[in-house]
């Protein structure tokens, strides 16, 4: 059985954080499981540079209280990520309060890829992780509970593919540009590090719904989630926010690999289970209607019905859209930007990477 524990919180306070996550150790048995390691990374989601109200990233207050219950343990501890396009990690840290959080507790920040890559040839792709997956003992994965255009639902499996450092994750996308494709690149991944993962945390005390990962509305589900298996962790997430598992790609696959099953999965005292009102809008269209088609009507409808971005009024030029397109689709006329449709894989980078929310579908 693989146990998932929900802990009900409503804001992000530390003493109420600390104590939920002092119990999840406690529940876990995080300390024996953690007995003879001793270097500790801590990776959170850090996709780009919004202040913790957006609900985009992961929340400094739940890392902190990880840091703190890991100190207990008198464990070595790093926390890093690779935030996606151009903007600087320096940038990033700074906006999502994680740099305050390691200056206040003397916590090394690390950027991956800064430190070296380490090369892993699957048999789809070849993947380039930073250096610091390898070399740390143990990892505690924090993810935010969210969801996501292209990929329906991001959580903890998703969250490690921060673990490519820099703009070689657009890279991927460019070599995998659909759903289908992408999928097995996040399991891949996921089967690769998920070794190294002692423990996975989702922030759901404010998640995201709608146009996610990064353009949604902040959404309080008042709740954070942990499981020794990321996949199990997920499981519970998206059927809380109203997905069906099975249209989840790359989860359905990954629990698979963990060999997971619906009655292996064990909530820990917690019967409040599902939230109705999420709203997924666009993704809610993709997951419950066109999934469902038979594939020749769904072929059809792809003629005419097709994810595009476009850009709205309130666009400021800061040209991280078009630093950040793995393809170059994006172009610059009269001084407005555009997207060139015969380029475009509709990988959706731009509108996750917009910092203003300026790019629709």
């Amino acid at each position: 059985m693989q146990t998932v524990v929900i802990k009900k919180q409503t804001d992000y306070n530390l003493p109420e954080t600390l104590s939920n996550i002092n119990n999840i150790f406690n529940i876990f048995n995080l300390e024996d499981l953690l007995k003879n390691k001793t270097n500790i990374l801590i990776k959170p989601n850090l996709l780009a540079a919004h202040h913790p109200d957006k609900a985009v990233t992961t929340h400094p207050v739940i890392v902190e209280a990880v840091i703190i219950a890991l100190k207990k343990l008198n464990k070595n501890i790093i926390v890093g990520d690779s935030p996606g396009g151009t903007v600087k990690a320096s940038v990033v840290y700074e906006e999502t309060g994680i740099k305050n959080i390691c200056d206040k507790h003397n916590i090394k920040l690390v950027d991956f890829g800064k430190d070296g890559i380490v090369t892993y040839k699957s048999d789809i792709v070849t993947l380039y992780f930073d250096k610091n997956i390898i070399d740390v003992d143990a990892i505690i994965n924090i993810a935010k509970m969210k969801t996501h255009c292209l990929m329906l639902y991001t959580g903890a499996v998703k969250n490690l593919y921060g673990a490519i450092p820099g703009l070689y994750k657009s890279e991927l996308h460019k070599l995998f540009p659909n759903p289908n494709e992408f999928s097995k690149v996040l399991s891949t991944i996921y089967n690769y590090i998920k070794p190294k993962i002692a423990l996975n945390i989702i922030d759901g005390i404010v998640g995201m719904e709608g146009d996610g990962p990064s353009a949604g509305n902040p959404y309080p589900f008042g709740m954070i989630i942990a499981a020794e298996k990321a996949t199990a962790a997920d499981y519970v997430a998206s059927k809380i926010m109203g997905f069906n598992f099975e249209n989840i790609i790359y989860l359905k696959q990954s629990l698979k690999d963990d060999n997971i099953n619906e009655n292996d999965i064990n909530i820990h005292d917690f019967n409040d289970f599902e939230h109705k009102k999420v709203k997924i809008k666009r993704v809610i269209f993709i997951n419950k209607i066109l999934d469902k088609m038979p594939r020749l009507i769904k072929n059809i409808l792809n003629l005419y019905l097709s994810k595009f971005p476009k850009f709205k009024k309130n666009c400021k030029m800061c040209m991280i859209c078009k630093n950040s397109c793995p393809v170059k689709a994006i172009g610059l006329k009269d001084n407005k930007l555009f997207i060139d449709k015969n380029i475009c894989i509709k990988c959706l980078c731009c509108h996750e990477m917009c910092p203003v929310a300026a790019i629709d579908i």
